[in-house]
């Protein structure tokens, strides 16, 4: 294939006629790779200094990579509870008390905030006119027009 001459596949692998042949591909490659612009960096974790090869990569090795994504998701995470704190006009210590688990039946994966009594009628933005509820409690009381009473009267669930 390098050196254009016309030879026999043996199997799909074969990309050159010989061993020569696939040296000097090799050596070429080489040699161009030598002219691809490296950017002097220092790594966001370890600040280490690196060459990169892109112009917006920021850490020098697979390990800093996967805990700079470690951290950026962290980052994430704490950016969006402060924001539903902010929406609740609460702290963060008061908003991660309340959805530390449901309620009614103690899950504890992924729990909403629910107004207790809804501002509509008057709630406050207060700790106390909050309760965290799993999805499947917070959709049967506002689609479903179910009380928290009700709830706990259906359902076998042991209280927490």
């Amino acid at each position: 294939m390098w050196c254009n001459d016309l030879f026999i596949l043996k199997n799909q692998r074969n990309k050159y006629c010989s061993k020569d042949c696939s040296d000097k591909f090799r050596e070429y490659r080489l040699s161009k790779e030598d002219y691809i612009k490296k950017y002097k960096r220092f790594c966001e974790i370890c600040s280490k200094e690196f060459l990169a090869y892109r112009i917006n990569q920021k850490c020098c090795s697979y390990k800093c990579i996967s805990k700079y994504r470690d951290n950026h998701r962290l980052n994430k995470q704490f950016r969006r509870i402060k924001y539903l704190s902010n929406i609740y006009k609460i702290s963060v210590e008061e908003y991660l008390d309340i959805v530390k688990e449901c309620k009614i039946c103690g899950f504890k994966e992924l729990v909403h905030c629910h107004h207790i009594m809804p501002k509509s009628k008057g709630g406050k933005d207060t700790k106390g006119n909050y309760m965290g509820l799993c999805p499947n409690h917070h959709f049967l009381i506002h689609q479903k027009g179910k009380t928290i009473e009700n709830l706990n009267e259906i359902l076998p669930y042991p209280q927490g």
